[in-house]
């Protein structure tokens, strides 16, 4: 939200090849779009466990630990 409000101004510039339209239909749908996953998620989450996301995230971890012991990934890339 706040790259939206900090591009505005540059977005309804004359000669911009953004306009309010397509800029206000691309808010639309992007909150639409967020409110929806959002509730998806709630929904899913009341029905079933953290576990593929506890799952997820300790791989992750441990993937980002090899590549950095190993060399593979720079800790400050």
């Amino acid at each position: 939200m706040g790259a939206g409000f900090y591009e505005w101004p540059s977005a309804m510039e004359e000669g911009s090849a953004y306009g309010m339209g397509p800029t206000l239909l691309a808010t639309a749908v992007a909150f639409f779009a967020g409110y929806a996953v959002i509730a998806w998620l709630m929904r899913w989450l009341t029905r079933r466990s953290y576990a593929p996301f506890v799952l997820y995230r300790i791989a992750l971890g441990g993937l980002t630990l090899i590549l950095l012991a190993t060399g593979t990934l720079s800790e400050f890339a």
